[in-house]
C-alpha cells in the first residue's frame, strides 16, 4: 500500500493518528472481511464512541459464528504462530489500546469467534456500569 493511501482518511482521523493503521495489520495477517472489521472496531474503542465501536466488534463476532471459517485460518501457513503473536502484541502495543485487544485479535484470527465475542461483551459491559 502506498504512504500516500495510509496518510489519506475521509471523514477524520482515528486510523491515520495510529502507529500502526488496522489495514495494515489485516493485509500482514490475510484476514477477511469479518476478521477485518473486528480488527478496526476493537482497534478504535478508545475513540470517542468506545461502547458503539465495541458493539460493532461484537455484531461482526456474531457474523463470524454465522459465517466464518471459510476454509481457512489466518493462512497460518504463511504466518507462523509465534511470529501471528508477536504482529498482534506489536499491533496493540504500539497503538496503546486496551490489553484485551491482544486475546479478541489472535482468537478472531484463529476464527474463534465465541472466545472473542465473550471478551467485547466483557469490555461493554464494564463501559455499561
Amino acid at each position: 500500500m502506498s504512504q500516500t493511501a495510509l496518510n489519506t482518511q475521509i471523514g477524520g482521523s482515528h486510523y491515520k493518528n495510529m502507529a500502526t493503521q488496522p489495514v495494515e495489520l489485516i493485509a500482514m495477517l490475510k484476514l477477511d472481511f469479518i476478521q477485518g472489521s473486528i480488527v478496526k472496531y476493537i482497534s478504535r474503542d478508545k475513540e470517542g464512541k468506545r461502547l458503539q465501536d465495541l458493539q460493532k466488534a461484537k455484531h461482526f463476532c456474531e457474523l463470524g459464528i454465522i459465517y466464518g471459517g471459510f476454509e481457512k485460518q489466518v493462512n497460518i501457513s504463511s504466518v507462523k504462530c509465534a511470529s501471528l503473536s508477536d504482529h498482534i502484541r506489536n499491533y496493540v502495543h504500539s497503538n496503546n489500546l486496551h490489553a484485551n485487544s491482544y486475546d479478541v485479535i489472535l482468537f478472531v484470527a484463529h476464527n474463534d469467534y465465541k472466545k472473542a465475542a465473550i471478551i467485547i461483551n466483557n469490555l461493554i459491559e464494564e463501559l455499561s456500569n
